[in-house]
């Protein structure tokens, strides 16, 4: 698997001097990136894709009728279900500031104790 690291930098000011902190991001599963240009980002979040999707009614009937990849049923809930988790996903972006948006673990901070902000609860939200 390849990671790649994206290093940012963050200028803090405090009375009189400036620090600089550097952070780093590795993007263990670019598959996983949601919102966003896995390759290039400097703000990042991340999302917990299924508990957005047991939210979404569409999905629900896919679960509820046991419906499979066979029926013609299932694309149609599955497209509209993803229709509604992308619009979501880039309002949530768009309206906090997130350049891109992962699933949890797609995307790892470096230092790894500077934890990524978890948006799931404003998806849901959105949806």
């Amino acid at each position: 698997m390849l990671s790649k690291l994206f290093p940012v930098l963050v200028v803090t000011a405090l009375i009189g001097f400036v620090s600089i902190t550097a952070f780093a991001y590795v993007v263990e599963d670019a598959d996983r990136v949601y919102y966003g240009d896995a390759d290039y980002f400097e703000n990042p979040a991340v999302v917990k894709a299924a508990e957005i999707f047991v939210q979404i009614p569409e999905y629900r009937e896919i679960v509820e009728r046991g419906l499979t990849k066979k029926d013609p049923e299932f694309w149609l809930l599955l497209s509209k279900a993803n229709e509604k988790f992308s619009a979501a996903i880039a309002k949530v972006a768009e309206s906090k500031g997130y350049d891109m948006i992962a699933e949890v673990g797609a995307v790892v901070p470096e230092p790894k104790d500077e934890p990524l902000p978890n948006v799931t609860q404003l998806v849901i939200d959105k949806l």
